[in-house]
């Protein structure tokens, strides 16, 4: 594979399991080579959940990040707080700046109270540190009906009134974006990294929204997000909460 930057498939099983194989194989690939398909027949989002994707409509990518110098395991949630800001970023200009988008805890990027893209990293360690990331991302485009029982999708041509997108722009855009903040992740930015994906924070504006646990609903405000990936929740009650992935849900309204 050396010289080339990108693959792409019509059918893939899934992006992410077919970067993984040419790393597997010993493949030569340069930091943020990329995999892209027109449709995947076993997207995956986070924690298992499938993506839906109508074929050729939307961005089915996975780049590969080879992190300089290699990150230590405890530090795995910046490599995921630099891809959410790069998304966020590549939105941007492609909607040149007409569109907000926002990351849901921890890396959902969100337009309102819709999920525009859903973002998998699987990281392959050596010992304790990260020697590569694979990021999987899924970004709905050109889409503009959605037949999965997912409750919020949205697509960028629906919020920009019926926009046709290119595909090959939008790639381009997004890996740029990425590798953009995983430079300044490189480069050991690790609190500006931080502060800026707290500014782009979900429900981050200080004001009480519903969520629910274990124990039930509740209503708290987002005041931080730790450097190992701890979502940090104060209630009603003035009581500070802190949640690890999947031990609290985000109670969005009905998509209207």
């Amino acid at each position: 594979m050396r010289g080339v930057s990108a693959l792409h498939f019509g059918v893939l099983e899934s992006t992410n399991k077919t970067l993984r194989e040419l790393i597997d194989r010993g493949e030569e690939l340069n930091n943020m080579f990329c995999v892209t398909a027109s449709y995947q027949e076993s997207g995956r989002g986070q924690y298992g959940n499938s993506w839906e994707s109508e074929r050729g409509k939307n961005l089915l990518a996975s780049i590969l990040y080879k992190p300089m110098p290699e990150i230590d395991v405890a530090q795995q949630f910046y490599v995921s707080m630099a891809v959410s800001e790069g998304v966020c970023l590549a939105i941007q200009l492609l909607t040149e700046g007409r569109v907000k988008a926002e990351v849901k805890w921890p890396n959902d990027i969100y337009v309102g109270d819709k999920k525009l893209c859903g973002i998998l990293i699987e990281n392959l360690l050596f010992g304790r540190n990260i020697r590569k990331s694979i990021i999987g991302v899924g970004l709905n485009v050109n889409q503009v009906e959605f037949r999965s029982d997912a409750p919020n999708p949205v697509s960028l041509s629906q919020i920009c009134e019926g926009a046709e997108f290119s595909m090959t722009d939008v790639k381009e855009a997004v890996r740029g974006a990425i590798s953009v903040m995983l430079m300044r992740l490189d480069s050991g930015q690790h609190e500006r990294l931080r502060e800026d994906y707290k500014s782009l924070l979900y429900w981050g504006d200080g004001e009480l929204h519903p969520f629910s646990d274990s124990e039930g609903e509740f209503k708290a405000k987002i005041v931080d997000v730790l450097e190992d990936g701890h979502l940090v929740l104060e209630d009603e009650g003035g009581q500070t909460r802190r949640y690890l992935f999947k031990e609290v849900s985000f109670e969005i309204p009905a998509a209207r």
